[in-house]
């Protein structure tokens, strides 16, 4: 909850919004990164925010080299732009992955940025696992000294967790 509501926060920026209905500006790109990179020095855990245009161009990064990157193209850009609006303007959470920058477990998270009622663009964040995976390693039940535990994705058989870290992303 707290990392979707600091997406939710970022998303709310006048900056990234100006930048996104003007994006010729470079006056507002470079206001618009300033403040991405400012916002994300203030966060923890996480592997990165940024802003994208509605077609999945990087136009902001907390890594400013990822600046032009397109994220996805296609039919697969179509399925994110529709995934992040079945959300009614709210965290679209991916869920659990492994990140295809650093290969860490992340939870990947959108929110659309829209002006008068089209989307714009959006933001995206991947907030590194790990700090579910301690929370989740440090919980302790009494009489259950023994215990372990899995998070498993049903939908593909893959373990998303696990006590046993060499298990996680491989087929159960």
């Amino acid at each position: 909850t707290n990392a979707e509501n600091t997406l939710m926060l970022f998303s709310k920026s006048d900056e990234l919004k100006a930048f996104l209905k003007d994006q010729s500006n470079k006056n507002l790109q470079e206001k618009a990164q300033q403040y991405t990179s400012t916002y994300y020095d203030g966060m923890e855990n996480w592997e990165g925010i940024y802003l994208d245009t509605w077609d999945t161009v990087v136009v902001t990064h907390s890594n400013p080299g990822a600046v032009g990157l397109i994220m996805r193209e296609g039919e697969s850009a179509k399925k994110l732009q529709d995934d992040i609006m079945q959300f009614d303007g709210g965290v679209y959470n991916l869920g659990v992955l492994q990140s295809p920058v650093s290969g860490q477990q992340v939870i990947s998270m959108y929110v659309p940025i829209i002006d008068n009622g089209t989307p714009i663009g959006f933001v995206g964040g991947a907030i590194l696992s790990k700090g579910l995976k301690e929370l989740l390693d440090a919980t302790k039940a009494v009489g259950m000294d023994n215990a372990t535990y899995s998070i498993i994705n049903v939908n593909n058989g893959v373990y998303i967790f696990d006590s046993d870290e060499s298990l996680i992303n491989t087929e159960t």
